[in-house]
This record gives structure tokens, sequence and C-alpha cells, in this order.
């Protein structure tokens, strides 16, 4: 599953900022932005909440869409194809399509989820 530190690097580039830049946006004074958001990329540091909000607010986007993070792999695998750029409707189609699994053989299902735990 992908860390909060990819994801902040993924919407980076989508918005096609640099750290720096988007460290100044953040409120991280010039000469220390870019070294504050490539810990955080790297996963060196853990954003505050604040900081959290204000990514947020500047990628318009849902917090859980960030900070995701459940025990149920399929969901994991859902949210790791959007942070992909899987169309949304596609990620839909996959997660019905594995809960209809679920619902004819749970025991195949929970053999589904080991799997992919051993290949994130």
């Amino acid at each position: 599953m992908r860390k909060i530190g990819e994801r902040i690097k993924v919407l980076r580039k989508k918005k096609n900022l640099t750290q720096s830049e988007l460290g100044v946006l953040l409120g991280f004074n010039e000469g220390g932005a870019a070294v504050r958001i490539a810990q955080y990329e790297n996963n060196r540091k853990v954003p505050r909440y604040n900081i959290i909000e204000k990514l947020i607010f500047l990628f318009d986007i849902n917090e859980n869409a960030l900070l995701s993070n459940h025990d149920d792999e399929l969901m994991n695998v859902c949210i790791d194809m959007f942070w992909l750029g899987v169309n949304g409707i596609d990620i839909l189609l996959v997660y019905k399509f594995f809960e209809l699994f679920k619902d004819y053989s749970e025991e195949k299902y929970n053999q589904f989820n080991e799997i992919i735990k051993g290949i994130q």
C-alpha cells in the first residue's frame, strides 16, 4: 500500500509543482521548503495534521484518499488503483467483482487477501 509520502509526491507532480513550491504553499520558508517536502515524500517525517488539512484543501481531495489504511487488503488495492490513475468506475467494478467473490466464497476471498498482502 502506498504511504502518505508517496501520495503527496503523486499529487505534487500532478499539479506540476516542485518540492520547494509545494513547501512554500504549505507555509514553510523558502529556504527549507524543499527539504521538508522531501522528508515527507521519503516518509522520513509525517506531516502534522495542520499540514494534512492544507494538503487536502490544496489538492482538493478527500481526507480518506490521503490517509486511508484499511485492514481489508481489497480496499487498499482499490485505493492504490486510484493513486495509479485508474478511472473511478474501473476501481468500482474491481471492488464490486471481489465483493461478489467474497459472497460466493469467503474462504477463497480470504486467501486472495493473503496473496495480495504478500505482493505489497
